[in-house]
């Protein structure tokens, strides 16, 4: 399935959706469309885009043992 975009150079072009994440990673698409709405890359959440650095502590650990 492809996804409809409108590049920042205003060039409308059809993606599969492995090439929109590229694209939207190298800040090379203004909008896409998201089969329901049009979705504004920079303001619409968007997938695999980090929102900001979190400033608290790292409180993640490792939940693996050893099987043994």
């Amino acid at each position: 399935m492809r996804v409809r975009a409108k590049l920042i150079t205003g060039e409308m072009v059809e993606v599969f959706p492995e090439m929109l994440e590229t694209l939207i990673a190298t800040d090379r698409v203004r909008l896409f469309n998201r089969g329901d709405r049009w979705v504004v890359v920079g303001r619409d959440p968007v997938r695999g885009r980090p929102c900001g650095v979190y400033p608290g502590p790292e409180r993640r650990q490792c939940w693996m043992t050893s099987l043994d």
